[in-house]
């Protein structure tokens, strides 16, 4: 990610959770428009119905994880079904980008030491976030704005691309980093 000196958002690691939806394109376009990458959490159903998609991710220098096939809870799932969840998923990004993903981050965070295990075994370490903005609950553009610009250097912060009504977050993170952009001792 492209550092942004001496302004609020610091240099948060920006993540995308359930996509890629209807909203990851427009997404993408702002990231790129602020020169900014950010690690999508792919689910692997959505992936097979949006390949070009997953592959513009790839080409635009952003990191893919893996974020199961259907995104159950992952606790319920005997180890060979999230096995199976995992690698199909694998398998379908890269089919889709020529790439496999190198992270793992279970649906609504459930985890295990068992399922992480797994997860690692597959060369995907499992991340996890440090900063909620809850997106997911769709509070507003400035809610999610606030908790974006208030992440600490370093910070991982969990956000959405998926499945639709992504909206907000994505006026949110326009937002944010515009401000940052403009707080750049550099920018003018």
């Amino acid at each position: 990610m492209r550092v942004l000196p001496g302004v609020p958002i610091g240099t948060p690691r920006l993540t995308f959770d359930d996509g890629p939806g209807e909203d990851t394109e427009a997404l993408l376009d702002v990231l790129a428009r602020h020169g900014v990458t950010a690690t999508f959490f792919l689910v692997g159903e959505r992936v097979t119905q949006n390949e070009g998609l997953v592959q513009r991710i790839v080409r635009e220098g952003h990191e893919l994880g893996n974020h199961s096939w259907d995104h159950p809870d992952m606790r319920t799932l005997p180890l060979d079904a999230v096995r199976a969840q995992l690698v199909s998923t694998s398998d379908a990004i890269e089919g889709a980008a020529g790439v496999r993903p190198n992270l793992f981050r279970p649906p609504y965070g459930y985890t295990s030491p068992a399922i992480e295990e797994l997860a690692e075994s597959l060369g995907m370490p499992t991340l996890l976030w440090d900063v909620d903005t809850g997106d997911w609950d769709r509070p507003g553009v400035e809610a999610i704005g606030a908790a974006l610009s208030g992440a600490p250097e370093g910070a991982v912060v969990l956000m959405h691309d998926g499945p639709a009504g992504r909206e907000q977050t994505v006026a949110a993170v326009e937002h944010a980093l515009a401000a940052a952009l403009d707080r750049a001792p550099d920018a003018h």
